[in-house]
């Protein structure tokens, strides 16, 4: 063949080749472009043991119609109907079981779903495969609480977890339908139902619950969760205690005391007392006790006290201050009482009496303080009492009424050689200590 013809039979073929490019038309594909299988609780990919299942299929083939009759479920159940979904894609539906429901186990289903050119099935156009997993399982919730007793003045702070699982076989590990809500209840007095908005398996968060929600003493919290099939998890209970009783002060119990006398008055001068009072907690924190003592003394301020057990959850707490309040104006009263001290000794000797509590006030200034007392016991519950006390000015000195012995006849007072006892009849308002009586 010479060049000529060579280049001839090159041509045609080429123009042979592109006649035939140009007047192929291929037959068009029909194809299953996606697959969803729902249960009756409406959520994609899974359904309830007993349950009946909408399948939808959606597919193509170019411009042309595809009917029911031409997708099956299986070889046996053909589709119920096909429309289309507006973007070229035909959607096809099909319900199983057609009526009522059907018990579909406890594992994941895989369905073949088949796309046939005609309803003869004689040729097959495409097939997909498809699963639903069977969620027959409850959640499962856990509760914990820091400790086992609050203060009245703290949070009870709550961590939950909620994991849901979908069924017992190995085959439906990390799937689920997941936690709709977890519902908190304390004895009633307090609900609540969370809304984790989570899209796993596992809900982990904490709820705060303050103390005035439950009742002093024991409580307990329950915790319950419920997946998005409605199937409830076993409840779970923890129990706490709240003490929400603070210390209590007792208002009675101050006194201001002077060498063991309680006093109702105070001298002009600055004179060293201790403050005492008794606190009833048996969990009191000894650190926690002050006193607002500026009443009694400008300079003094907040002063912590020195508390000690004395029994029956007793603390006795006081405070070493020096009393000078000042005059004062506030209240001005005047009142009058006696006070005999009797001492009795061989002449001369020291009196051996006892002090006792001073019962009458002079015609002076009188005015009431205020002492503020805070306390806390060991749970953090705090007090603060502010308490009265009446003080009146004491600035004249004891005075003598009389002098006397055990022996009087007629009048006459007598004495013996030895072993004499000496009264003395002393009145006072604030009262006396048997060390500052001297019989001379």
């Amino acid at each position: 063949m010479n060049k000529e013809k060579y280049l001839q039979f090159i041509a045609a073929f080429v123009i042979i080749l592109l006649f035939n490019f140009i007047f192929y038309v291929p037959r068009v594909h029909a194809s299953i472009n996606s697959v969803s299988i729902k249960g009756s609780g409406g959520i994609a990919g899974f359904a309830k043991q007993n349950d009946a299942l909408d399948i939808e299929a959606l597919v193509s083939i170019g411009n042309s119609t595809i009917k029911g009759d031409q997708i099956f479920l299986g070889s046996t159940i053909s589709f119920d109907s096909c429309s289309g979904s507006g973007n070229q894609d035909t959607k096809c539906t099909v319900k199983f079981p057609s009526t009522g429901s059907q018990d579909l186990g406890n594992k994941p289903l895989q369905f073949v779903i088949n796309l046939f050119k005609n309803s003869s099935q004689l040729q097959l156009d495409d097939s997909k495969t498809a699963s639903v997993v069977v969620d027959n399982q409850p959640p499962n919730v856990k509760i914990s609480i820091p400790k086992s007793v609050f203060s009245g003045q703290e949070n009870i702070v709550v961590t939950y977890e909620a994991t849901d699982t979908a069924c017992s076989d190995p085959t439906c590990t990390g799937f689920c339908v997941g936690i709709k809500d977890i519902e908190i209840d304390t004895n009633g007095t307090f609900k609540k139902t969370i809304d984790p908005n989570a899209t796993g398996c596992s809900v982990v968060s904490t709820i705060a619950i303050e103390s005035t929600n439950v009742k002093d003493g024991l409580n307990s919290i329950s915790a319950k969760a419920t997946d998005k099939f409605g199937q409830v998890s076993t409840q779970k209970t923890i129990s706490f205690t709240v003490d929400a009783v603070p210390p209590n002060i007792v208002t009675n119990s101050l006194v201001i005391l002077r060498r063991g006398i309680s006093l109702n008055t105070f001298s002009p001068q600055s004179v060293p007392v201790e403050v005492m009072v008794n606190i009833s907690a048996p969990d009191l924190d000894p650190n926690s006790v002050t006193a607002d003592l500026s009443e009694l003394n400008p300079s003094s301020g907040s002063v912590r006290g020195s508390c000690s057990p004395t029994g029956n959850d007793i603390h006795t707490c006081s405070w070493p201050i020096n009393l000078n309040p000042g005059t004062g104006s506030s209240q001005s009263t005047s009142t009058t009482s006696s006070q005999q001290t009797s001492s009795s000794s061989t002449v001369p000797s020291r009196s051996t009496q006892s002090g006792t509590t001073s019962t009458s006030t002079p015609t002076s200034s009188s005015s009431t303080k205020t002492i503020e007392i805070n306390a806390s016991d060991l749970l953090g519950n705090r007090i603060s009492v502010k308490l009265s006390k009446p003080l009146a000015l004491d600035d004249k000195g004891p005075d003598i009424f009389s002098l006397t012995t055990d022996t009087e006849l007629n009048g006459v007072v007598y004495a013996r050689p030895d072993g004499n006892k000496v009264i003395a009849t002393i009145t006072e308002a604030t009262g006396l200590s048997a060390d500052e009586v001297f019989l001379h």
